[in-house]
């Protein structure tokens, strides 16, 4: 495990600098951007924007990386400094809690709004500008980056917790684990691997559109892609081994939080 979660504990500050709020950081609006207020769901404390946040756990996490998080340890540190195209609103309303919203994502897909198609097998969906990486400079989140997430999630290294969900409903995927699951474990293999092998079923259509074409109609799948594991990955988690310790002290949000 890297050092700094030595002790099952773990600092984030909020993205932006001086007086940003997370919500007006160059992280644009959405679901998430509030997840820094969520004590005042259960009425702890006093809500603050900005500053830092220190998450305690009772255990140590079981990976750092959202490709293979699982634990809920993993998930509630993952929540302040990832997102995800869709999203589960911190709320103490348990039908809030349970609906998930657009939050990379322009709006829930639909076959009346074009997201969704008629025979509910393939998904476009949007993403929101003005959502960026907290690189130097800040660097827009791309569909590319979502369809890197999705291929990072199957790596034999450090692999997802629940794999299937995506195997059993994402065109191509299933062949696309097991092949990478003969990959040599060096940075090189995987980084060859992953930029020059596609899955068919996920698609960047543009910058800004990334498209999913299913084995068949799946009802949760927007439930899958607001899971951590569907998380973007920005090009530089090419240049580690996921989850390694040299990914651990290198990573990068586009969430509220970063690891300080």
């Amino acid at each position: 495990m890297a050092s700094v979660l030595a002790l099952a504990a773990l600092t984030v500050v909020a993205c932006g600098s001086g007086g940003n709020t997370a919500g007006n950081s160059s992280n644009g609006q959405g679901a998430n951007s509030g997840y820094n207020q969520v004590a005042n769901q259960n009425s702890v404390g006093t809500p603050q924007q900005g500053g830092t946040l220190q998450i305690v756990g009772m255990s140590d996490i079981d990976h750092l990386d959202t490709a293979s998080a699982y634990t809920t340890y993993s998930s509630d540190i993952l929540r302040t400094m990832t997102r995800q195209l869709f999203a589960y609103p911190a709320s103490a309303n348990t039908d809030t809690a349970t609906n998930p919203v657009a939050d990379l994502a322009t709006q829930l897909p639909t076959q009346a709004n074009g997201g969704l198609s008629a025979d509910g097998k393939t998904y476009t969906i949007h993403l929101k500008q003005g959502v960026d990486w907290n690189t130097s400079p800040p660097r827009q989140v791309t569909a590319q980056d979502e369809v890197l997430g999705i291929k990072r999630l199957c790596n034999p290294y450090a692999e997802a917790g629940a794999p299937q969900y995506y195997t059993d409903t994402i065109v191509g995927m299933a062949t696309f684990c097991s092949n990478f699951a003969t990959v040599p474990q060096t940075i090189d293999a995987y980084k060859q691997y992953l930029t020059g092998t596609n899955i068919p079923g996920v698609k960047a259509v543009n910058a800004s559109t990334v498209q999913f074409t299913l084995t068949k109609p799946a009802s949760d799948f927007v439930n899958i892609l607001s899971m951590g594991f569907a998380s973007p990955s920005p090009v530089e988690y090419l240049n580690y081994m996921p989850d390694d310790p040299n990914f651990r002290q290198n990573t990068i949000s586009d969430g509220p939080y970063k690891i300080s």
